[in-house]
């Protein structure tokens, strides 16, 4: 069945599912509307015309929802009603007209000499001008993009402070992008250049999608803003390179783990084992377990997705996880507890509390386990080309990382026996 489109009682329907956290703000849970035809071919052709419709509308309320914009709720109520008069079969020309008097009377006030409320004479100002108010289409454009919840919210947070110095895209300049990046993110917040850098990239992005997708006609304003980038020699004093542990430094954690937590203890030492990320291992499902290998079908990286033989001293441990599970992960019984449904968020924060209470500091995390396992298999004197197929980076070389199929399982398995955590 096409997308959109829905057969009841001999005709066709447009029918698209409003977000479930919407459902009372539109009273229901899907548009639907009739398309007056038994075909279906014609139908296809005709709910094109609703579903852009219908995804402006859902994106206003989630902007109107998150906004805490005065002008912009506005903005929101005014788009809202020209919706509605559109559907009555308004021409917008009257639509603007009804619009104008309204809020002349409100901005006129009870004396009659322009006292009265002017916010609602701003906003009709944009829906019937050409202004484009840039926090207006915020989550129609998050909507649209094809990345993590987790990204989508730093791309929010960084549009909404960008909006709110700068609420129409006419009063968007290069030297006060400038000017605002040295207030805030260079004095205020003191942040690094990748960090800046970072953070004006959503925001660049935003202005693109504006041009192409909302007739923004202004000259690029982010051609010169960012502040020099730190020389290749020398690094930023917020830059933080994360370093392995020594073996000593795996028994020492290992012996601080609370005997209740067999979980942080199992995890420890698998990811010590195996060099895989936290969020790998906690999302690994028994299914993808075997009785000498895992297969990580869940990775950060393209490369990631690989084939891990299990660790001669482990093999033991990790049987008797996938036999004991609860729940189908082989680290059993953690919660998603954060809104990115990351499973590895409690337990990730169980390990830093206990590393930081070991005195190890910010540049020792669980990602370490990787890099130590990298180092060992360096100092065992494997080729680079065949510890980044073990640990799951990126092959160097254009011949390994084009032609190659890769490692024969059983080089994989000598490689990684290798490791060595025994003091």
């Amino acid at each position: 069945m096409p997308k959109y489109i829905q057969k009841r009682r001999k005709r066709w329907y447009g029918v698209m599912e409003i977000p479930k956290a919407l459902h009372t703000t539109f009273n229901k849970p899907r548009f639907v509307q009739s398309l007056e035809t038994e075909s279906q071919s014609i139908a296809e052709v005709r709910v094109l015309s609703l579903i852009p419709r219908w995804k402006q509308e859902i994106a206003l309320a989630r902007a109107y929802a998150n906004s805490g914009n005065e002008l912009l709720d506005g903005v929101i109520k005014v788009r809202q009603d020209t919706q509605r008069l559109k559907a009555q079969g308004l021409d917008d020309w009257e639509i603007q007209m009804v619009h104008e008097d309204v809020a002349m009377d409100a901005a006129l006030g009870e004396k009659n000499d322009y006292s009265g409320d002017h916010s609602l004479a701003n906003a009709v100002s944009i829906v019937h001008g050409d202004s484009i108010l840039l926090a207006e289409h915020i989550e129609e454009h998050l909507e649209n993009k094809d990345s993590t919840p987790k990204s989508k919210d730093m791309a929010r947070t960084a549009l909404i402070a960008f909006t709110k110095e700068f609420p129409l895209a006419e009063s968007v300049t290069e030297r006060g992008v400038r000017d605002w990046i040295i207030r805030t993110m260079e004095r205020e917040r003191k942040l690094s250049y990748s960090t800046i850098k970072r953070e004006v990239s959503p925001i660049k992005m935003y202005w693109k999608w504006l041009k192409r997708y909302k007739g923004l006609d202004a000259p690029n304003p982010f051609g010169d803003v960012l502040p020099p980038a730190p020389s290749k020699n020398s690094k930023s004093k917020s830059s933080i390179d994360v370093i392995g542990f020594s073996v000593s430094d795996y028994h020492k954690i290992l012996e601080a783990v609370p005997e209740r937590d067999r979980n942080l203890r199992n995890l420890i030492v698998i990811g010590a084992h195996t060099g895989c990320r936290i969020e790998e291992l906690c999302s690994l499902r028994t299914e993808d377990v075997l009785s000498d290998r895992v297969q990580l079908v869940d990775a950060k990286t393209k490369a990631g997705l690989r084939t891990i033989p299990i660790h001669n001293a482990i093999i033991q441990l990790v049987a008797e996880l996938v036999d004991t599970s609860t729940d189908g992960y082989l680290i059993s019984g953690e919660k998603p507890d954060n809104k990115y449904a990351k499973r590895s968020s409690g337990i990730g924060k169980r390990f830093g509390r206990l590393k930081t209470k070991l005195g190890y500091g910010r540049n020792q995390v669980f990602h370490s386990w990787r890099h130590s396992m990298t180092t060992q298999l360096e100092n065992a004197e494997r080729p680079l080309n065949q510890i980044q197929r073990v640990i799951g980076h990126t092959v160097s070389g254009m011949t390994f990382a084009r032609y190659s199929d890769g490692l024969a399982f059983e080089t994989s398995k000598e490689i990684i026996n290798l490791v060595d955590w025994r003091l």
